[in-house]
Parts: C-alpha cells; sequence; structure tokens
C-alpha cells in the first residue's frame, strides 16, 4: 500500500521478495499524507492468506486521511493485525502518535533518523516476527 494523498495498492501480500523489491524501488515521498486511510485499507486487504502483520512506514505527519485517528485506534480490524511502526525522521508529537498507533495494534514503534538505517530496522521487524514464529 502507497499513500499521499491517494491510498493505492501498489502490489497485494506476498511473499516474492524480488517482486516486492522492484515494486517499491522507484517510490518517492510527496503530497500530503492519508496515513491512517492506508492503514485501514492495509488491514482489511483482501488476500489469502491474510497478512499476520503491517509495517508503517511513515513521517508520521498525517493531513489529509478520512479516518481519524481515535476511529483507526477503536476499529475491530486494527486488532486482527500486528502493526509495526517505523517513523523516518519524526517529531517528539509525530512519534507518540506512531508508538500508540503501533502499541494498540501488538506491535512496535522503531525510530529510523536516515535512510541507510531503514534496511536494518526492517531487519529487526522481521527477527522480532521470525521469532515468534519459531517460540
Amino acid at each position: 500500500i502507497t499513500f499521499n494523498q491517494n491510498v493505492n495498492t501498489l502490489l497485494p501480500p506476498t511473499l516474492d521478495k524480488e517482486i516486492a523489491i522492484k515494486s517499491v524501488e522507484n517510490l518517492n515521498a510527496s503530497g500530503d499524507t492519508s496515513m491512517y486511510d492506508a492503514i485501514i485499507k492495509a488491514i482489511n486487504i483482501e488476500s489469502d492468506p491474510k497478512p499476520s502483520q503491517v509495517v508503517v512506514l511513515s513521517d508520521g505527519a498525517e493531513t489529509t486521511s478520512v479516518t481519524r485517528i481515535e476511529n483507526l485506534l477503536k476499529s475491530e480490524a486494527a486488532y486482527s493485525v500486528k502493526i509495526n511502526a517505523i517513523g523516518v525522521q519524526v517529531t517528539e508529537e509525530q512519534k507518540k502518535i506512531l508508538e500508540n498507533i503501533a502499541k494498540e495494534a501488538g506491535g512496535s514503534y522503531l525510530d529510523v533518523q536516515d535512510i541507510n538505517s531503514l534496511i536494518e530496522t526492517y531487519k529487526v521487524i522481521l527477527e522480532k516476527e521470525l521469532q515468534v514464529i519459531q517460540n
């Protein structure tokens, strides 16, 4: 799921790493941010099997969602899928929002100050999930 002022399904959930990488290689940040609408779309996506988690990558600056944070946090769907959030160069206020979303949905919040540490941050999330599966 990609989002700015619009929310789009770039690629349905897949285990095909090559297709996923090719799909995101040319993404750039632009426009406004409909993060809450994107989260709702991601947790309600039609796929078999249903994703067990969503990773939200954002600067945390929500600007254009129809969905309000209160409704997102009250949504039953938000509790059926773990939400991990990665904040990229976020303010303290934006960090608190992302932390709250992750906490309420059983996930974690991780902070990224530069794009170079993003891959390492994804690895941390993946390792946590693999530990849960193995236990």
